[in-house]
């Protein structure tokens, strides 16, 4: 399906409209796609808290669910259909669940599911423990139990992370001889047999008391990242963050500390931490960057020879007080930080979370996100995952089901490529600009969006705008447009930029752009006289 139109757009200088950051030379769109809520959701469950996904599949805690007893938890999966639906497919809770065991810490990898349950009470009063789950194409089933070999009351063990054959549990109140409430985290690893058997302890090199270490979790391949948000080396509870390697023999070794250039007291570095690869994010949900307790993310890859070094530090782009921004996922080249207490329309603090794109050895803002029907106090990015094109952020207390009931959105990346041409590409004061616009897309779904087109000095400041009217497109479709960009008497010499994005929702833009040259007017023709 092909759309020829013109569009003029008067070029006029000290125009000012607003505008949203642009993705530069962007090939995808985010939109929100389906807010899910449990199919027998009730007050005070909590539902999407926390969550976490793994390609076709997501995974939701509901920690205070009360199926075995109040707030014993539970946890629900999703899976996406050929046709892009995203439907309920199990409800997950512990064989030997009871009153407050807060079953509902997830993590998944393939066919794998981890839910921990922080106040379980098996080898001590909320000493806690960690529930394996694995496919076998009729269900899941409850495969494994998971408890520390030295558990004891009060360790909060079940903060999970999976990646293949090896799963991490935080206690960040565990007590050490490094003292009370130092943390730890236990590495297992799958036997011969099938079994789960844990083979590592994980204690801080320099840990202390009140350090926290286990505040979060993450793992990809041979790395694990433990976050200590307790941690006072730049301050009271600054917060740290210890890197973990696993050599050749199959042994865990501590390889770097990680603590941020500027970390300050209550910072809470490490409160939430991920990685995949080379790169590392972690949240320091206290920081005060903007704004008291606004909030910050710090992004971390690895250089030559293994040393991790900090190359961008995260900020929301609207910091207001307590937002807590810093609830970090990383998944190839971007990053999403979710802002429970973030300020978004409609919804005072109803939450907000902001994905970042690597382009170069840069990290740049690409979009905000927000639910389409945000409420006051939703804490929407409270959690937040992403994997292969797909962002979903729980919103624990939405009321769609009961009084903090909660729910869950998703948002998905499509796949578009947005070209751009200009001709000529300089002007004179009166000409015309010719603009084309090439659009394809590629993904399964139907869309419905509009063009928007705007010109920027070399200063960045918005000169001109203008947006069309939203039009439905499928996939395979091509879209064709021409536009003309008229030069007005007055404007002044220079380079200015042309900008072309693809919008849906104002949640995110596939653009392009490309520059030009105004010359002035052109200069008088010389009549000779007549003789």
């Amino acid at each position: 399906m092909i759309w020829r139109m013109g569009l003029g757009l008067l070029l006029v200088p000290g125009l000012l409209v607003a505008a949203m950051p642009v993705p530069r030379d962007s090939g995808q769109i985010l939109y929100e796609a389906v807010e899910v809520v449990a199919s027998d959701g009730g007050a005070e469950d909590q539902f999407g808290y926390p969550v976490a996904i793994d390609g076709e599949r997501f995974v939701v805690g509901a920690q205070r669910d009360d199926d075995g007893g109040d707030h014993s938890g539970s946890a629900y999966v999703f899976e996406r259909r050929p046709d892009g639906e995203w439907v309920e497919t199990a409800k997950l809770t512990a064989s030997d669940a009871e009153v407050e065991d807060s079953f509902g810490w997830v993590a998944i990898s393939g066919d794998t599911i981890v839910v921990g349950a922080e106040f379980e009470d098996e080898v001590g009063f909320q000493a806690g423990a960690a529930y394996v789950f694995e496919y076998f194409g009729e269900g899941w089933v409850e495969t494994a139990k998971l408890v520390a070999s030295d558990g004891q009351e009060g360790d909060t063990f079940g903060k999970v992370a999976i990646d293949g054959e090896t799963i991490v549990v935080g206690g960040d109140e565990h007590d050490s001889f490094l003292g009370e409430r130092a943390g730890a985290a236990w590495v297992f690893e799958r036997a011969e047999s099938g079994g789960w058997q844990e083979t590592t302890k994980l204690l801080a090199s320099d840990g202390q008391s009140n350090d926290w270490l286990g505040s979060g979790v993450a793992i990809s391949g041979d790395t694990i990242v433990a976050g200590a948000r307790g941690v006072d080396d730049q301050g009271t509870t600054s917060g740290a963050a210890y890197v973990f390697q696993r050599d050749e023999a199959g042994e865990w070794t501590e390889t770097a500390k990680l603590t941020p250039s500027d970390g300050e007291a209550s910072d809470l570095f490490g409160a939430i931490v991920a990685i995949d690869g080379e790169t590392i994010a972690v949240g320091a949900v206290g920081g005060d960057d903007g704004a008291e307790a606004a909030g910050a993310a710090y992004v971390y890859e690895r250089a030559l020879e293994g040393v991790w070094l900090e190359t961008a530090k995260l900020l929301s782009p609207d910091p207001h007080v307590l937002d807590s921004f810093g609830r970090v996922s990383v998944g190839a080249d971007l990053i999403v930080v979710g802002a429970d207490g973030g300020h978004s329309q409609p919804g005072l603090r109803s939450g907000t979370a902001d994905m970042f794109r690597r382009e170069g050895e840069a990290w740049v803002h690409a979009a905000r996100l927000f639910p389409s029907n945000g409420r006051d106090q939703d804490q929407f990015g409270i959690r937040v995952a992403i994997d292969d094109g797909t962002v979903i952020s729980g919103a624990r207390m939405t009321d769609d089901l009961g009084p903090s009931a909660g729910s869950v959105y998703v948002f998905e990346l499509e796949e578009c490529t947005l070209k751009l041409q200009l001709e000529p590409a300089a002007v004179r004061v009166g000409d015309e600009l010719r603009v084309g616009i090439l659009l394809e897309h590629n993904r399964l779904d139907t869309v419905t969006v509009p063009f928007r087109v705007w010109v920027e000095d070399v200063e960045g400041d918005l000169v001109a705008s203008q947006t069309t009217e939203p039009q439905t497109f499928y996939h395979g479709d091509t879209v064709r447009r021409e536009l003309t960009l008229r030069i007005p008497e007055g404007t002044p010499p220079g380079e200015y930029r042309v900008f072309v994005g693809a919008e849906r929702m104002q949640q995110g833009l596939a653009g392009a752009e490309r520059s030009f040259t105004v010359l002035g007017s052109a200069p008088p023709t010389l009549v000779p006289p007549s003789r």
